[in-house]
């Protein structure tokens, strides 16, 4: 028993804390934006719970900005996972959360 309590112990720092997402579940992508110089930009899009996120720039955010324009397009259903603190990526549009996660279904 006290080795139980001991492996418990040790996971508990790795351990998700869902406070430090903005959640989504079941949501559909309402609405994106993008910019003629969209690599300093990133992809920044509104999901239909009135959240509003974004995907940072560069090459390793390909896949998501694909399944984001994908979902977009077809109107499916994803549970999206925003980091909470919010950036201001440009004027006139409001501040958003960083893309942490999807999963589509």
């Amino acid at each position: 028993m006290d080795r139980l309590w001991m492996f418990l112990f040790l996971l508990t720092p790795f351990a998700v804390n869902a406070s430090n997402y903005n959640i989504g579940e079941g949501v559909t992508i309402a609405s994106i934006s993008t910019w003629e110089s969209s690599d300093s930009k990133g992809l920044y899009f509104m999901r239909s719970d009135d959240v509003w996120c974004y995907i940072p720039s560069g090459d390793g955010n390909v896949n998501s900005r694909s399944l984001i324009l994908t979902l977009y397009a077809t109107g499916k259903k994803a549970d999206i996972y925003c980091y909470t603190d919010t950036k201001l990526l440009s004027n006139g549009l409001p501040a958003s959360h960083k893309l942490h996660q999807i999963i589509a279904k």
